[in-house]
């Protein structure tokens, strides 16, 4: 009697192991696939401003630019709308985005730092 309760114990304890890992996530988006923003989007060559964005596809992005090199996150909010938060900056900035194939508009709602062309490298 005592090892068939001994080893229902086990099995138990193994089932709610089981059932905590299988309920963590992957990332933000939910999921161990990477979201659509996931890569390396660069403004054209010819851009006067070189601007790279990096997407981990996870919650998790970089810029890059000619000035300046920054940390953040991004929390995707619609099939059109991301928010963004880079370590220097006091609050999230909310982009309107629109992918078509490997090209990205990236538009920031309040118009201060807009890219009507990035391209997935």
């Amino acid at each position: 009697m005592k090892k068939a309760l001994r080893i229902l114990a086990i099995v138990m304890v193994l089932a709610l192991s089981v059932s905590l890992f299988a309920s963590c996530g992957g990332g933000d988006n939910g999921s161990s696939e990477p979201d659509v923003l996931a890569g390396t989007w660069k403004t054209p060559s010819d851009s006067i401003d070189q601007v790279t964005w990096e997407f981990d596809g996870h919650g998790a992005c970089k810029f890059d630019n000619t000035a300046i090199k920054q940390e953040g996150t991004y929390t995707i909010k619609d099939d059109k709308t991301v928010e963004v938060k880079l370590e220097l900056w006091d609050e999230a900035k909310t982009y309107d985005y629109k992918i078509d194939g490997n090209e990205m508009s990236f538009i920031d709602e309040a118009g201060l730092a807009s890219y009507e062309k990035l391209i997935k490298q």
